[in-house]
């Protein structure tokens, strides 16, 4: 065998060494991925959660204080809403006028921040099972209140609230 043919076995064989190392790396960094990946999909599910987690509460807080303002304007102006309109002079009709105004725009305050509770839910930015649970009975008082008959009548205003009501509601859907 000469120089040259043994210089080649020695070249091929190095090669075919380097060939099986850098195999064995290129497994080895695979499997390390597949773990970062791994809990790169976990530390995002708990991002999502946690994410949800904060709307979820962030929309309590718009409800809790938009009812929180209706009742207490509710009962600043009770007594004067109590009184017969037509046995009062005309600077306590108008006081009367302005109290009215300002509970229906509180009610209509609560009724938005359902609406926008009830939207984050259509578009799935909340967890749908907890969100039901919370708010199935709140959506469905609010939705049947006479009170607010005016409001949800053929309104495309507060069509999250109608759309989420008639999911969870409609025995026929």
């Amino acid at each position: 065998m000469s120089e040259f043919e043994l210089a080649s076995i020695c070249i091929a064989a190095g090669a075919l060494v380097l060939s099986f190392v850098s195999l064995g790396f290129s497994i080895r960094v695979h499997r390390d991925n597949k773990k970062l990946s791994s809990a790169s999909a976990a530390l995002h599910a708990q991002a999502l959660a946690l994410q949800h987690g904060d709307l979820e509460l962030s929309l309590r807080a718009m409800i809790g204080a938009a009812q929180a303002r209706f009742f207490e304007l509710s009962e600043r102006h009770g007594s004067l809403l109590s009184r017969d309109p037509e046995k009062l002079n005309s600077q306590d009709r108008a006081a009367r006028d302005r109290s009215v105004k300002l509970i229906e725009a509180a009610q209509e305050a609560v009724v938005n921040a359902y609406e926008e509770a009830c939207s984050k839910y259509r578009d799935g930015k909340v967890d749908k099972v907890r969100f039901k649970k919370s708010y199935q009975r709140e959506v469905r008082q609010l939705y049947e209140d006479k009170n607010h008959n005016q409001l949800f009548n053929n309104s495309s205003r507060f069509g999250a609230i109608i759309a989420v009501y008639r999911e969870w509601e409609d025995k026929e859907a």
